[in-house]
């Protein structure tokens, strides 16, 4: 603790490796950058075993609990940020002492960036990993068919090709973005994307909103128009107020365009309009928030 803390950077890089099998770290470090894996040494200090080796006296790292690999932490960033985490800043947040100090030293950085492109180049290849990606789902899939119609759809769409509002975690593009990322990063075209926890509000919550306000605010138009509807109703007789009280958007419509057009057509377009904009409204915001 008190080489990772207090120490001068002089004196962390000539001790480091008494403590830390760094080859190992930088490992380590690679595959969990790779993957976006944040709920792990990445974001803290959870989902992994230090384990102090006998022999050597240094510790390793021993991963556990990979279940939020591939970006799938959304209690950490965007899903977009995710697939862009930073390579040379891949904590969550600003303040990760043994990463920062580890990576600042320029002879296990470039050892850290020649284990991504041999990871890209190998095991996290386009081509192998999307093989391994429509293995696995056709060997998973009749078991996933088990749980129903919804579990095999849900299931399908994280084997398709993009992401959807409500999905926003798919294999194979997480794969194709993941490593235009950090081949953009290692040749220096981008310093990638850092991550915090929140990270802002996920995209279903703003297309809920969205859909929210917009229908609210068609909601407000037809009341407007449902009490001119009634005002007009009024001023032609009591029976067709109190019709176009209860019987909004029909009587209005029938009373402006074919009743008392002298005293309701007005009163009629406005109807037809807001009722048409309430239609289109709720077909669309059904649309953006279909899965």
């Amino acid at each position: 603790s008190r080489l990772i803390y207090l120490s001068s950077d002089e004196e962390f890089a000539n001790e480091i490796e008494a403590y830390l099998n760094v080859d190992q770290f930088l490992n380590y470090l690679a595959v969990n950058v790779l993957l976006s894996n944040l709920d792990s040494f990445l974001g803290g200090s959870q989902n992994y075993y230090a384990y102090l080796e006998p022999e050597s006296n240094q510790v390793q790292l021993i991963p556990w609990d990979l279940d939020n690999s591939f970006g799938t932490l959304a209690l950490v960033g965007r899903p977009d940020s995710r697939r862009d985490l930073s390579i040379d800043h891949p904590q969550v947040g600003n303040d990760h002492r043994p990463i920062e100090r580890v990576l600042a030293i320029p002879k296990y950085r470039q050892a850290y960036h020649d284990r991504l492109e041999q990871l890209m180049e190998s095991v996290f290849a386009e081509e192998k990993m999307l093989r391994q990606i429509e293995e696995a789902g056709a060997f998973l899939r009749p078991l996933v068919a088990e749980g129903g119609d919804e579990a095999l759809e849900q299931f399908d769409v994280v084997l398709g090709e993009k992401p959807k509002l409500r999905q926003p975690h798919v294999l194979k593009y997480f794969v194709r973005e993941r490593r235009n990322s950090i081949a953009k990063q290692l040749s220096g075209e981008s310093e990638g994307s850092k991550v915090d926890w929140g990270g802002g509000i996920p995209p279903v919550v703003w297309s809920w909103l969205l859909a929210a306000i917009a229908v609210l605010f068609a909601l407000m138009l037809n009341s407007g128009a449902w009490l001119w509807g009634v005002i007009a109703g009024f001023n032609g007789s009591a029976k067709w107020g109190l019709l176009n009280v209860f019987f909004y958007p029909i009587a209005p419509l029938v009373f402006g365009f074919y009743a008392r057009r002298d005293v309701g057509l007005n009163a009629g377009r406005v109807t037809l309009c807001a009722s048409a904009i309430f239609v289109v409204t709720v077909v669309a915001s059904v649309m953006l928030l279909s899965p």
